[in-house]
């Protein structure tokens, strides 16, 4: 029993002193390794150090033993593609001349310290240029009143009245749009049968106003006036205007659809001659067929942009508000009539 011990024992010993010898080496691999580590971090310092004085030298044009700021600026636009304006140099001399002399000696000069320190100032400026454009929106929120208590300041003066008659005036200025662009929307009683007796009932309006030798002229001109006049009640004068510039607009819309067949045929042919029962005739080419369809495409859209743009500004005119909220039309109206919705609502204040 004894000599089985023994050698149990011999066994543990030399399996311990195997133990002590493999951490031995492995504390010595660590040892080396961070040995190697320093050894590269100086290499790689020494490395830097070295090219930060060859940066200085070759910058150190004038060899004043400093880079003043043409110097600067040029070795940040050769070696890190950086452009310096007057102010980040301003800022950078503050931050690295210690010494106040004018000039970035060496034991001041660091390219990258410079371009980290131009990197935070961008960051730091478009931070408060954003904090501040967030400021003023939520100042502007704050001191804007509502459109429509705004555009009743911004159209103060004269006639205040809003009752049921200058309501039910604004909301008519808009019969001498819809008669304009009534014939564009017959396409949609195909589709829409209920519609019929509305647009008879337009129809008959233009249909009347046209057997009056230039009534529809005379009709725009004396909308076109009244919307002039600072003694008709804004309300009334707004919807005039904004009626009369629809007007205008569905004008357009028709002159281009008149016009346009004209300038197409001039390259493609609209018609070709075909003989039928021995009698010559014009019949449309295909091309004609998708001008026509295009065009009446044009037209139905446009009118449905209109019926909606007169909708919102009528159910508006009733309910005795603004309808300011009509694209580009109210700003020009509010630009026409002399007034400016923002500055007119820093006045009002």
């Amino acid at each position: 029993m004894s000599s089985r011990r023994i050698q149990s024992m011999s066994t543990a010993m030399a399996a311990n002193s195997d133990l002590d010898a493999k951490m031995d080496a492995l504390q010595s691999e660590v040892a080396r390794l961070r040995e190697e580590a320093r050894l590269l971090e100086v290499a790689q310092a020494s490395t830097k150090e070295d090219k930060r004085r060859a940066m200085f030298a070759a910058s150190d044009l004038n060899g004043s033993g400093g880079l003043d700021k043409e110097e600067l600026q040029a070795c940040m636009r050769i070696h890190f593609s950086i452009e310096m304006d007057e102010q980040s140099m301003v800022h950078i001399f503050e931050m690295f001349d210690d010494n106040k002399s004018g000039e970035l000696e060496l034991h001041e000069f660091n390219g990258e310290a410079v371009m980290h320190a131009l990197d935070q100032r961008k960051r730091t400026e478009a931070l408060a240029r954003q904090q501040q454009q967030q400021q003023q929106q939520e100042q502007g929120e704050k001191a804007s009143p509502s459109d429509s208590k705004l555009w009743k300041d911004v159209l103060a003066g004269g006639n205040q009245d809003d009752g049921i008659l200058v309501r039910l005036g604004s909301a008519l200025a808009y019969v001498l749009p819809i008669c304009d662009g009534i014939q564009y929307a017959w396409p949609l009683a195909l589709i829409l049968p209920q519609l019929l007796p509305i647009l008879q009932t337009f129809g008959g309006i233009e249909s009347f106003a046209d057997t009056i030798p230039f009534g529809v002229l005379i009709w725009f001109l004396i909308m076109d006036y009244l919307s002039k006049q600072p003694w008709v009640p804004p309300l009334l004068r707004f919807n005039l205007g904004q009626a009369v510039r629809l007007d205008v607009r569905m004008s357009l819309v028709t002159l281009f659809i008149k016009f346009v067949p004209s300038i197409v045929g001039s390259f493609v042919p609209l018609s070709q001659d075909s003989i039928n029962q021995g009698m010559i005739q014009e019949d449309p080419t295909f091309a004609s067929l998708v001008l026509t369809f295009v065009a009446i495409l044009m037209g139905v859209l446009a009118f449905l942009l209109l019926a909606t743009t007169v909708l919102y500004s009528v159910v508006y005119s009733i309910a005795g508000s603004v309808p300011e909220r009509v694209p580009f039309l109210s700003r020009e109206i509010a630009g026409f009539l002399g007034l400016h919705h923002r500055s007119s609502n820093l006045e009002a204040n």
